[in-house]
């Protein structure tokens, strides 16, 4: 089984932006992803895709700049956003809803507690 989906909760935070982005950029431009693969950043942020995209942008310009450009752009690409509280079940559910494996990582706080 390939899985070719990557759901990050956590997925504005620093820990995405700083190491996560750029290890999936690496790995693409070491054959380990391709243009197949779907990154979803899902967190409490009011944002779209496009918003996400271009956030994800900065993030490997400022941590990945050493980066093959043509990697950068594919995972920027392949990725995608979902407004989601982790501390919400139906939230979770959704984010990783699809046909296809999913991986999912958790780029969170220590401690994650809903807002009120």
């Amino acid at each position: 089984m390939t899985i070719r989906r990557l759901v990050v909760f956590g997925g504005t935070g620093d820990l995405t932006g700083r190491f996560l982005l750029p290890a999936l950029a690496a790995l693409h431009a070491a054959g380990h992803i391709d243009d197949r693969f779907g990154l979803t950043g899902a967190s409490r942020e009011d944002w779209d895709g496009e918003r996400y995209r271009k956030w994800a942008d900065a993030q490997l310009e400022r941590h990945g700049a050493d980066l093959p450009a043509d990697s950068r752009r594919a995972v920027i690409a392949s990725a995608d956003y979902r407004r989601a509280d982790v501390t919400d079940p139906a939230d979770v559910g959704a984010a990783v809803a699809g046909e296809d494996p999913v991986a999912v990582y958790l780029a969170l706080p220590r401690r994650c507690s809903r807002r009120r």
